[in-house]
C-alpha cells in the first residue's frame, strides 16, 4: 500500500495505475509468504526444543521424581 501511495503521486494513475497495484500485490504476497514460512520455522524449532528438554529431564538418572514433575511443569 506504500508502494501505490508513494508512485501515485509521482505517476499518472491512469497509465500505470493497474501495474502499480499489481506489483503491490505481488510484493505483499511475498512478504506475507516469507513471514508465514518463518513463523511456521520458529514454531517447529521451539517444539523441537521442548522435545530436546522432556528426554533430559527424563532420561536422568540424577532428579527424582517429584524435580521431573515441577521442571516438566505437570
Amino acid at each position: 500500500a506504500l508502494v501505490f501511495l508513494a508512485l501515485s503521486s509521482v505517476l499518472d494513475y491512469k497509465i500505470l495505475g493497474e501495474e502499480v497495484l499489481l506489483g503491490a500485490a505481488l510484493a505483499g504476497g511475498v512478504i506475507a509468504l516469507f513471514v508465514y514460512i518463518q513463523g511456521t520455522a520458529t514454531a517447529a524449532q521451539g517444539q523441537l526444543l521442548l522435545a530436546v528438554l522432556d528426554t533430559a529431564v527424563n532420561s536422568s538418572s540424577i532428579l527424582s521424581e517429584e524435580h521431573k514433575l515441577s521442571i516438566m511443569e505437570l
